[in-house]
């Protein structure tokens, strides 16, 4: 097998430069220079950033290399579709073993940069570094957005409609499947997430949208991001959008699905806010990009987070805890 350490850093970064697109795509300067050059097309710039820590946020045990490179490229598209805004460039810095295989790197790139060029969001440079440890994937994605339509958060007011977009409880229960060796079609939800892009983008040029937030942390805790400062969210659990198969494998794995759906988190969704006129609209405009939006509650008045009957706390995934 041919190792990072066998290449070295000027043999790998060479090998990554097929991937990095310059001079087209609104890219000016690519890898070649000290920073790349982005043609600018909106006023403002969305910047974010995630990384993927192996046995964090992923095992080699259940995950390719290529899916690293799919979810690490998905969940910072799911920041940018979460603001309404056109992803414009991934930037990708990886921490290497020198005994990681080169074939295995570059599936990781090479996959990466397929999904963010399926977004508009071509690979335009990166760094690399050496690490005894485990592998470490951090992406910073550039985006662009009309700042008077950029979705925000906290904007949701007492009476709005809370939606989310999709299925909940699927990426947490592949991720079960996955950790118990277990077959099932929710496995893909987990390792290869799709990003709300286009549904993020639509909805902010409609301009109905009171708040927004993607709900890769669990809707439990993302919820509440949508409601104004003050105030909270109550959830119909009989509403929330659960497919079948998900209930199958959460009774098959002994665990409750609407915890699953509630606070499993990595589902890399929307959950939306909007007044009550404006509903079906949204809905519509979801349909049109081959999305559900389910209603699944509302904005109140009082703070805090209830679903059904109950005020109940549901933990979410949160580092260092």
């Amino acid at each position: 097998m041919l190792t990072v350490a066998d290449v070295g850093e000027a043999g790998l970064v060479a090998r990554i430069q097929r991937y990095v697109r310059s001079a087209k795509d609104g890219v000016v300067v690519g890898v070649g220079d000290d920073a790349a050059l982005v043609r600018a097309l909106a006023p403002a710039a969305v910047l974010t950033t995630d990384m993927l820590v192996e046995n964090v946020d992923f095992a080699f045990a259940w995950a390719k290399w290529a899916d690293v490179g799919h979810k690490a490229a998905a969940v910072n598209l799911s920041d940018l579709a979460a603001m309404g805004a056109e992803p414009r460039g991934l930037l990708l810095s990886l921490a290497l073993r020198p005994t990681d295989g080169v074939r295995d790197v570059m599936a990781l790139v090479a996959t990466l940069a397929d999904v963010g060029n399926a977004y508009g969001a071509p690979l335009v440079g990166g760094d690399l570094s050496k690490i005894d440890g485990p592998v470490v994937a951090s992406v910073t994605a550039i985006g662009e957005v009309d700042p008077r339509k950029a979705l925000r958060r906290y904007g949701g007011c007492p009476g709005d409609i809370v939606l989310v977009s999709g299925s909940l409880g699927e990426g947490a229960a592949g991720l079960l499947a996955l950790q118990r060796g277990i077959k099932s079609p929710l496995t893909k939800r987990q390792l290869r997430p799709t990003p709300r892009v286009e549904l993020g983008r639509s909805l902010a040029k409609a301009d109905i949208i009171t708040s927004a937030a993607d709900i890769s942390d669990g809707l439990a805790r993302d919820a509440l991001h949508v409601a104004a400062v003050g105030c909270g969210v109550a959830i119909d659990p009989e509403a929330l959008p659960i497919r079948p198969v998900t209930r199958a494998l959460a009774k098959r794995l002994g665990h409750d699905v609407i915890n699953l759906a509630v606070a499993g988190g990595e589902d890399f969704e929307l959950v939306l806010s909007v007044e009550p006129n404006d509903v079906l609209r949204a809905q519509r405009i979801a349909s049109r990009h081959g999305v559900a939006l389910t209603p699944i509650g509302t904005v109140t008045k009082r703070g805090g987070l209830k679903i059904g009957s109950t005020r109940r706390s549901y933990r979410a995934f949160e580092h260092f805890r």
